[in-house]
């Protein structure tokens, strides 16, 4: 019932965000007095087009108590984890433990693992992305005649529940009978017209039809025209900290690649002045294209993401595309970053290196930016990733650290607000490295195995070496995306695949990119990291 529910309020929201109502802490802590004024007037008698809407449900705790929250760090953060956890169907001990004490009864192992796989397969067919977390086994797999089965059962289970609450509590099960009628009915959206005055109350930019052109008019390639809507700033705001570059064209053998590059500044409500410690290079050298994006990170991270940015080129050695000649220039960009008057000691950042030569890719990369490759394959967009996350997610990645000394865990775990375990999912607090001797302080605190810079986590695995790919383009291949995490973080490769479809020319794809990955970092985190994107469109040549 929860899904169904979510389902329409999710189709209601993106169709007219003016029709919900959003409070967020930031508004309570700056201006508690004017944020409750507008829950009051959005609350009471309000038109949107002939449609008068009398009345308004919104349920809130004590104004002191919201603010307490979100002051109070650790509460923020697990408010803000919730959605992610239904959404992941997070189940550990936690979950074994709270079911053991609702339902009064023990539960083994197969129990709990039937109970997760029914959940997995329903979530899997509403189109989430479900993990199974606490038993060591893969979720069971139902055939069609179980499902059936399954079916028979839950209907017959809630016949015989009503019937049972109509002798026990005939109140309760009228309420249940109402729910039910309304849940069932399907999503209706209410049409929205000029009023007496001919004002409409939803812009026609912001109206779109459901199906193939969503995406495209929900952000549109006039980024940032509407980023006032999505979030904190106003569209002047993030026009300063938004910059895109012209198009290019460079051939490669038989190929073209049309490309553009976008960049823009982080939103950090504690630091708004707080300098982009994204780069990019875009440079021919060696009679090879140079795309490249870094990402700073810590207090001096926008000097390592220029200084990597600046001395790559020159510290290559090579006289052609090598992968030994790239991987030494990023070792001795590293090592040159350590000699520099730059501090590095808890800084540093990720280096993405793409050569493109002949219609050959040459990928090097040193931390968590993202390369990727979209082909048409029969009629559908496949996204393949030249790069791999070099985080504690991979297993590799962390029996690595693990073995050269370091710590790996949240920092909530490493403060003992939370047990020890190693079930990180995306979207919660991410695992981190940190130093084995805590008297020595809480450092370096990296969420990534690999980057430039950072001293203090060299000792304990923290490396510059690169992981490499090649790839050869062929007439399938459409785009080409190089990008930070602030693009990726919540964009997944098929999603930016297709957003990329939707457009024909690398600057729209940039802006759509850029717009859609600000609106989500604002929903879910309430800030931004910084932004930057290379987006290319690959053509063979006549």
């Amino acid at each position: 019932k929860w899904t169904k529910l979510q389902r329409h309020a999710l189709h209601v929201l993106s169709v007219s965000e003016s029709l919900v109502y959003q409070v967020r802490y930031e508004n309570l802590l700056k201006d508690n007095a004017a944020t409750m004024e507008g829950i009051n007037e959005f609350m009471g008698k309000r038109k949107f087009g002939k449609v008068l809407r009398r009345g308004s449900v919104a349920i809130l705790n004590k104004v002191e108590d919201m603010m307490n929250t979100a002051t109070g760090g650790v509460g923020a953060q697990q408010a803000s984890v919730l959605s992610y956890q239904f959404k992941n169907l997070t189940r550990g001990e936690s979950f074994r433990q709270g079911q053991f004490q609702k339902w009064r009864k023990e539960m083994n192992e197969d129990d709990i693992l039937l109970i997760e796989s029914v959940a997995h397969e329903m979530m899997t067919r509403l189109g989430y992305e479900p993990h199974i977390v606490g038993v060591t086994r893969d979720a069971l797999v139902f055939t069609d005649e179980q499902i059936e089965e399954f079916k028979v059962l839950n209907e017959l289970g809630i016949k015989k529940m009503m019937e049972d609450l109509q002798q026990e509590n005939p109140e309760d099960a009228k309420r249940r009978i109402i729910q039910k009628t309304v849940l069932e009915q399907d999503a209706v959206m209410l049409s929205s017209t000029d009023d007496e005055n001919g004002e409409s109350d939803v812009d026609e930019e912001d109206e779109f039809d459901d199906g193939e052109d969503k995406i495209k008019k929900m952000h549109p390639y006039k980024w940032p025209r509407g980023a006032s809507k999505v979030g904190y700033l106003t569209d002047e705001q993030v026009s300063e900290r938004f910059q895109v570059k012209e198009t290019s064209v460079l051939k490669s053998g038989k190929f073209s690649i049309k490309y553009s590059v976008a960049m823009q500044r982080g939103y950090y409500p504690s630091n708004l002045d707080k300098p982009c410690q994204d780069a990019f290079l875009d440079s021919n050298y060696l009679e090879m294209q140079w795309l490249c994006v870094f990402d700073g990170h810590g207090p001096t991270g926008h000097d390592c993401a220029e200084y990597a940015r600046d001395n790559v080129i020159n510290n290559y050695n090579g006289v052609a595309m090598s992968k030994d000649a790239i991987g030494a220039s990023l070792l001795n960009v590293n090592k040159g970053l350590h000699g520099s008057d730059i501090d590095d000691s808890n800084s540093g950042t990720t280096a993405l290196t793409v050569l493109v030569k002949g219609g050959e890719l040459l990928v090097a990369n040193v931390g968590d930016c993202r390369c990727v490759v979209v082909s048409l394959v029969d009629g559908k967009l496949i996204a393949t990733a030249l790069t791999s996350d070099q985080t504690p997610h991979r297993k590799d990645e962390l029996e690595r650290i693990k073995k050269a000394g370091g710590l790996v865990m949240t920092s909530e775990q490493y403060d003992n607000d939370e047990p020890m375990h190693e079930n990180w999912l995306d979207g919660d607090s991410p695992p981190r490295i940190w130093h084995p001797n805590r008297k020595e302080g809480k450092f370096p605190g990296c969420a990534f195995t690999r980057s430039i810079g950072d001293q203090n986590g060299e000792g304990i695995g923290v490396t510059a070496d690169a992981e490499f790919s090649k790839y050869t383009l062929s007439d399938k291949d459409q785009f080409l995306l190089i990008g930070s995490d602030g693009i990726f973080e919540f964009i997944s490769d098929a999603e930016a695949a297709r957003i990329c479809s939707l457009y024909d020319d690398p600057i729209e794809v940039c802006r759509a990119l850029v717009g859609e990955s600000y609106r989500r970092w604002i929903k879910r985190e309430e800030r931004t990291d910084d932004i930057t994107v290379i987006a290319g469109f690959i053509s063979k040549d006549d």
